[in-house]
């Protein structure tokens, strides 16, 4: 299904923009960012390559050219947390290291690339995230009670330990260390978990003006979740989104970054050329 909601209207992008889709399941949101003439590129991360040719094939369908998306198979957390800092990836050296290493295997299927992590852009401008809420009992919890600190949970390989610095040559080269750590276990089961404020944490870090929106149900807690968003070091205000269908209140959409309003000119602005 192709979200209908407004987070897809074209106000809060700038032309060339790149968004790293972390949770992209069968690509509903990737597809209708790729609908927009002004963003360059959708990339799209899973850890199930089968919903990942389930977004290709709808991608198709809907007419995307394969040169707006960019399908990885990995675990999203370590794209966030290991690949990104301040929009620009950290070592390419790393991500080549890790193809060779597990051989992600690289295929066409609709037309479309799917690949590991190697295939990640130099840059990117913003972070949609879309986590799995909890399960099935996420609603009950209360109208108002969601608090993504406590429930939501994400099955991981990272550690949930943030990097506190990437933009010296010591810490990076720390960074490259630790994620080649996670790698070794990078076939096994997910054996962390983090929760939703430190997917926050984590996300803000990876884009330059730290640019995220976040896809939450609609019983989230408002005041939690700026509670949230001021550990994840945001000092400006946010902007929640009720989304209506039909009538109804189907989700929310939380925007954080520079202004923290999607139609604020600065929102999503992609750097200058």
């Amino acid at each position: 299904m192709i979200r209908p909601g407004d987070i897809s209207a074209p106000d809060p992008f700038q032309r060339g923009c790149i968004i790293l889709d972390a949770f992209c399941g069968c690509g509903g949101n990737a597809i209708s960012f790729a609908n927009i003439d002004v963003v360059s590129a959708v990339v799209c991360v899973d850890n199930d390559r089968s919903k990942l040719k389930m977004t290709a094939q709808n991608a198709s369908i809907y007419g995307i050219s394969p040169e707006k998306l960019i399908l990885i198979e990995s675990d999203a957390c370590f794209v966030i947390d290991k690949c990104y800092s301040n929009g620009s990836l950290i070592s390419r050296k790393m991500l080549v290291a890790k193809a060779k290493q597990f051989e992600v295997p690289c295929e066409s299927f609709e037309g479309y690339k799917i690949g590991g992590v190697e295939l990640l852009p130099e840059c990117i401008d913003a972070i949609f995230l879309s986590p799995p809420w909890g399960g099935m009992d996420y609603h009950k919890v209360g109208k108002r009670g969601y608090d993504i600190a406590t429930c939501m949970q994400i099955d991981t390989n990272v550690d949930n330990e943030l990097n506190e610095d990437t933009a010296n040559t010591e810490s990076t080269q720390a960074c490259i260390t630790d994620a080649k750590n996670i790698l070794e276990d990078s076939k096994s089961s997910p054996c962390n978990k983090i929760n939703g404020e430190q997917l926050l944490a984590m996300a803000s870090k990876g884009t330059k003006d730290r640019k995220v929106v976040l896809f939450l149900p609609r019983n989230t807690d408002g005041v939690a979740l700026g509670r949230s968003a001021v550990k994840a070091g945001y000092n400006t205000s946010i902007e929640l989104e009720q989304n209506v269908l039909n009538g109804k209140l189907k989700t929310l959409t939380a925007y954080f970054g520079k202004g923290g309003n999607k139609n604020d000119s600065s929102m999503f602005r992609s750097p200058t050329k």
